[in-house]
């Protein structure tokens, strides 16, 4: 189990997590809205990303061409 300074460390705001992902941050507000992206944080009003969610999420679009065809 992390603990609470590494998960503080560790989080991202919306506009950082743009920015890691190369896409716009109205990308990322779009696709909460929709329930489609990467795992988010949220506080209150507060959203934050975590490196590792948005990293396994990158891993998961990952496209093996030529399979299951």
């Amino acid at each position: 189990m992390q603990n609470t300074n590494q998960i503080h460390n560790d989080r991202m705001t919306t506009e950082e997590a743009a920015a890691y992902l190369q896409f716009k941050k109205s990308t990322l507000d779009v696709w909460r809205h929709l329930r489609k992206g990467p795992k988010y944080l949220k506080t209150g009003f507060r959203v934050y990303y975590r490196k590792v969610d948005l990293d396994n999420w990158l891993a998961s679009c990952v496209v093996c061409p030529g399979n299951g065809r």
